[in-house]
């Protein structure tokens, strides 16, 4: 069994602690003036909530000896300003394929920004990395791994308008990313 913190935000008086349990990402939310907290997914009890993903991970391992993981509230990033964080999460057990969520802390509703690694994953290799970068409280810039015609990533910009995140493509390659930008 593994456990262990993957990260830790501090905003606001809250701490998000991105906790792996037997390679399943969640996200302890701290209150750190009242010392309560919560599992971001609702679990009372890591094992017991994830048993189903944890038992095919542990299956896929003793078949194919390869291990992803599966990340369901996998903390990225906070707004702290509009009470919005960016979870990633996986869209199967044992896959690095999955979305990137921007939750509502007040209302827990969610909206889908863009899917993470979005390709065929025989054809990923170690030095294809997603990237974040806030532009501006309300400008949030993802590039993704996924199967365009003219490379191998494609950039988004989730903006907030004062409602909702609204996401266009932005032809912006992730390796020109700047403090220019």
């Amino acid at each position: 069994m593994f456990i262990g913190i993957h990260k830790c935000i501090v905003s606001g008086g809250t701490a998000y602690v991105v906790v792996t349990y037997c390679h399943v990402s969640d996200t302890f939310v701290y209150n750190l003036a009242d010392k309560t907290g919560y599992w971001m997914s609702g679990a009372e009890e890591l094992g017991e909530f994830y048993q189903s993903e944890i038992a095919a991970l542990r299956e896929l391992k003793d078949r194919y000896d390869v291990l992803y993981g599966y990340h369901n509230f996998n903390l990225i990033t906070i707004s702290a300003e509009h009470g919005f964080v960016l979870l990633h999460r996986s869209l199967y057990p044992s896959t690095i394929e999955g979305q990137y969520i921007m939750r509502n802390l007040a209302t827990g509703e969610e909206t889908v920004i863009c899917g993470s690694y979005m390709r065929d994953r025989d054809r990923i290799v170690s030095f294809m990395e997603e990237a974040f970068k806030w532009l501006d409280a309300d400008t949030l810039r993802l590039g993704v791994c996924s199967n365009t015609t003219d490379g191998w990533a494609t950039t988004y910009d989730a903006v907030y308008n004062g409602e909702e995140w609204v996401v266009t493509e932005v032809a912006i390659p992730i390796g020109v990313w700047n403090t220019a930008d």
